[in-house]
């Protein structure tokens, strides 16, 4: 470190600095300094002359400058990072992949404007409490000062072939506003235990982090039901009338609500040691990811007991 100046007043110091080894984790995922760091504190402003942070499928490269009596920043960050540092942003959820990201942060320290692009190859996300991993991600996601466009991104879930668009609104570095479309063909759904289903879905969510709305239409091409009734009636509970809750975990999992149209035009089979029954179906799912609630009517075909 050098320091020139008067110590008593920072606007009249200038420090020259060098890091020569830094180790941190954000979150789980470890990082270090490729080279050594240079800095600079110049009359209230801290200045990033040379800083390389790598990591597990990681290498950025940042520099910029920070203005302390205004709070204020102006920096940038270009390079590789691996898409498992997702999941420090949003719990329960395991992420991979790798990323291109050319981004500048401009403005109040506090929320700074985003602008640039992160090109995402093969990525991986996966939430613990749903059945089905998002895989095979790619696209790019570009930056602006309200937040991020996902118009363009594609990828598999469920076998199936998925394209998204919308946005998703930032307050402060965390996410804000979320209103992002999803199309998807072909997914071969676990809508229930015993349930297997080839769907294709026009959906939409819309809401915060917090508190989200998941809306739309499903359109079921082929379901199969294959497990046995029970004593408890299975999937006869649909007859009684009532609404009917599909599950109820004690703890809350994701803050989500439904309100989604079901289509089955002929294509609803139960087939087990009991039942042999082709029908259609007009269904609305509603009600919480916790507890979603099943409403409409059936039309039985053809079958037998």
């Amino acid at each position: 470190m050098r320091v020139v100046g008067e110590l008593a007043d920072i606007d009249h110091l200038l420090v020259d600095a060098t890091v020569d080894r830094l180790d941190i984790r954000l979150f789980d995922y470890a990082l270090r300094n490729a080279r050594p760091i240079r800095l600079a504190l110049d009359r209230h402003s801290v200045r990033v002359t040379d800083m390389r942070i790598v990591g597990q499928d990681t290498q950025l490269d940042v520099s910029g400058v920070a203005n302390l009596h205004d709070s204020r920043i102006a920096i940038r960050m270009t390079g590789d990072a691996n898409l498992a540092v997702l999941q420090g942003f949003v719990t329960n959820v395991r992420s991979a992949g790798m990323a291109q990201l050319s981004a500048t942060l401009e403005g109040p320290l506090e929320d700074p404007a985003v602008s640039g692009t992160l090109d995402i190859t093969d990525g991986r996300i996966r939430h613990f409490a749903l059945p089905h991993a998002l895989e095979n991600i790619s696209g790019t996601l570009e930056f602006d000062t309200r937040g991020v466009t996902l118009d363009g991104l594609t990828a598999r879930l469920a076998r199936g072939d998925v394209t998204f668009g919308g946005r998703i609104d930032k307050q402060g570095y965390m996410p804000g506003q979320v209103d992002i479309t999803m199309t998807g063909t072909g997914m071969r759904l676990r809508f229930t235990e015993g349930m297997q289903s080839l769907v294709d879905a026009q959906l939409s969510l819309q809401g915060t982090m917090q508190s989200a709305t998941l809306s739309g239409r499903v359109t079921v091409n082929d379901a199969v039901y294959l497990r046995p009734f029970g004593s408890n009636g299975g999937l006869l509970d649909i007859a009684t009338g009532e609404a009917t809750p599909l599950t109820a975990p004690a703890e809350p999992t994701i803050p989500l609500r439904y309100d989604i149209q079901i289509t089955a035009p002929q294509t609803l089979q139960v087939r087990n040691s009991s039942v042999r029954l082709t029908a259609s179906a007009d269904l609305q799912l509603q009600g919480t990811f916790d507890r979603p609630l099943l409403f409409g009517r059936a039309e039985a075909s053809r079958g037998e007991f």
